[in-house]
């Protein structure tokens, strides 16, 4: 394929699944052909089904820590089990991420939805991710489509306001621990996303820096089984399981 278009980029299919990874080690060290990225799948796979030994509720609660060190099992695996000489050389392909499948839209798959993304943009230069394709967008993601009708669920909004990010320079910030936020800068402003884990709501504040427009996706209900949201206008407070984007101006000290 290289001789009929020296411009591809071949990418190789792996699992970082525990009981496969001997094939993984097998198939990298017993292939001839050279190639530039590998393709990973990221899902935390447990559905709220009481028949998996996790009813909706524990499966919800789940989710709050889920991606709270900035860590990936199976990225990791990538780095330091795979590749540990030559991981520098190496770039990742994140062609599926999202919970899980076979699901409708709903405000639990949305929450999680905002922390994959925020950990792959934060994440990015440490497992050298050239790409992140969100898997599923049509009926278990970003738009409902029934019959002759349509509807932007909450993960639609969700990607519709993280374009603010697009071209920006991820920077770090420090925040309250039950917050998870991105904030990326564009010259003489910052871009900032913030998901509440928690229930409750919670106050904003920024230093150094003017709010000059915010918005947020609230939810009506954090579960598998509700889909009610809405936009609205609030800088000040972050309802619960909620996320809020803000343009900030910097403030130049005198």
């Amino acid at each position: 394929m290289k001789k009929a278009d020296p411009g591809i980029v071949p990418v190789v299919g792996l699992t970082w699944a525990k009981d496969l990874q001997r094939w993984s080690h097998d198939f990298v060290a017993a292939a001839e052909s050279e190639y530039e990225c590998i393709s990973f799948h990221d899902y935390i796979g447990i559905l709220p089904d009481p028949t998996q030994g996790k009813n909706g509720m524990a499966t919800a609660e789940m989710l709050k820590t889920n991606l709270h060190d900035g860590e990936s099992y199976g990225l990791n695996f990538y780095k330091n089990g795979l590749y540990p000489d030559r991981f520098d050389k190496i770039k990742v392909c994140a062609d599926e991420w999202n919970y899980a499948w076979g699901q409708d839209s709903n405000n639990a798959l949305f929450f999680s939805n905002a922390l994959q993304f925020h950990f792959f943009a934060k994440s990015g230069q440490k497992y050298h991710i050239k790409r992140a394709a969100f898997f599923m967008p049509v009926n278990e993601g970003m738009i409902t489509v029934k019959g002759a009708g349509c509807r932007v669920e909450s993960t639609g909004e969700l990607f519709h306001f993280m374009q603010g990010h697009k071209d920006g320079v991820v920077c770090e910030c420090d925040a309250d621990p039950s917050l998870d936020v991105l904030c990326t800068k564009h010259g003489n402003y910052l871009y900032m996303s913030i998901v509440n884990r928690c229930a409750e709501p919670c106050g904003i504040s920024v230093k150094d820096c003017k709010i000059t427009s915010s918005v947020q996706i609230t939810v009506k209900n954090y579960s598998f089984d509700n889909n009610d949201f809405e936009v609205i206008q609030d800088s000040s407070t972050l309802y619960g399981h909620s996320l809020m984007f803000l343009k900030l101006d910097k403030i130049i000290q005198k």
